[in-house]
């Protein structure tokens, strides 16, 4: 006899749909599991690897709907040998489990991301909107849920400069921890977080370098870092165990741009070296290496290269404009972690 392939859906989680695989009718199922308690006690052990019984505790217990502990009290055995049970028919195939539902697409997404740029994870958010402020905005929102989750008494952030980053800061809600710190990685990051009220209420818990992100000149940069309050910043970088960062392209409508610290004439200057975008304010190529430009000796921020030695760097970035510099600063090694948008996501796996 053909297998009989038998699908319907758990009453207790209608998302889940659940297959079950064997040679036997569905009557036939439901007629042995009553048997087996009755005449096979003794030798449970014996065929705790049989086929049919992994199907007929899986019955039990999907279809039924039955708890480990009612199946176990039925074949008059413990919770433990169910629950091995149900997870070598799970590990043989005998059942398989397809979850329906509109994010199980951006599941797969997020795995195929996370294995062809070799990342340690990655989180696919679904917007839809092609406008940058929405994106920016719905970015900061999954990477504030996605750092309120790991947090922890005694963990450093360093946060970068951006409108994705603050987004993320405004949305943070840290109440479940109390000893934690909050660095900035660069200068020019006080005007962002201007009227967020995570920045009011934890205001102690913060470590703002007080400048811009960009200096008139060197000179002014070395008397800065020599600052007491800025000095303290930078020596607390070192502390850092997990960075939060943002993308910039090289858009002219870029926030470097927006606020000042760029020009149109130095982007295109950055161009013709070959940049594709920034992080902190620092400009890389397509394979992710700094580009030799005058405004890294007038900047303050983290740099980069050490990027690659830390092992929680995390991206926040989407938009058409940002697909190649974040495929570049992958290739790089600067991010271990990457937040982007469905669109992007795609783009950047379709991208060869």
């Amino acid at each position: 006899m053909k297998d009989k392939v038998i699908l319907f859906k758990r009453s207790v989680a209608n998302e889940i749909n659940i297959f079950i695989c064997s040679n036997n009718p569905v009557l036939r199922f439901r007629r042995r599991c009553s048997v087996l308690g009755k005449n096979n006690k003794n030798n449970f052990n014996e065929i705790i690897a049989d086929r049919e019984l992994m199907v007929r505790v899986s019955w039990c217990y999907y279809k039924e709907g039955m708890t480990q502990s009612q199946i176990a009290e039925k074949f008059k055995t413990n919770r433990a040998k169910i629950m091995k049970i149900l997870e070598k028919a799970l590990k043989e195939n005998i059942v398989e489990i397809r979850i329906k539902d509109q994010n199980v697409n951006l599941l797969e997404i997020e795995k195929t991301l996370t294995n062809k740029f070799n990342l340690k994870d990655s989180i696919v958010v679904p917007v839809h909107s092609s406008k940058k402020d929405e994106i920016s905005r719905q970015l900061g929102m999954a990477a504030s849920q996605h750092i309120n989750y790991f947090l922890t008494d005694g963990d450093v952030l360093g946060i970068g400069w951006g409108e994705t980053v603050s987004h993320t800061i405004k949305n943070l809600s840290l109440d479940h921890i109390k000893d934690f710190y909050i660095v900035s990685l660069s200068g020019g990051l006080l005007p962002l977080l201007s009227g967020a009220e995570f920045f009011s209420r934890y205001s102690e818990k913060f470590r703002i370098i007080p400048t811009p992100l960009l200096m008139s000149n060197t000179n002014v940069v070395n008397e800065m870092r020599m600052e007491p309050e800025v000095r303290e910043i930078l020596n607390m970088w070192d502390l850092t165990n997990h960075l939060l960062v943002g993308i910039g392209s090289m858009n002219l409508n870029a926030t470097i741009i927006k606020k000042g610290y760029m020009k149109e004439t130095d982007f295109a200057a950055l161009k013709r070296k070959g940049a594709v975008g920034d992080i902190l304010g620092r400009y890389f190529d397509e394979n992710g290496e700094l580009v030799d430009f005058e405004s890294n000796e007038r900047i303050i921020s983290f740099d980069i290269a050490k990027l690659r030695d830390q092992q929680n760097v995390i991206a926040v970035a989407g938009g058409n404009e940002k697909i190649k510099p974040i495929k570049a600063a992958i290739k790089g090694g600067l991010v271990k972690t990457l937040i982007t948008d469905e669109r992007t996501a795609l783009e950047l796996l379709n991208d060869e």
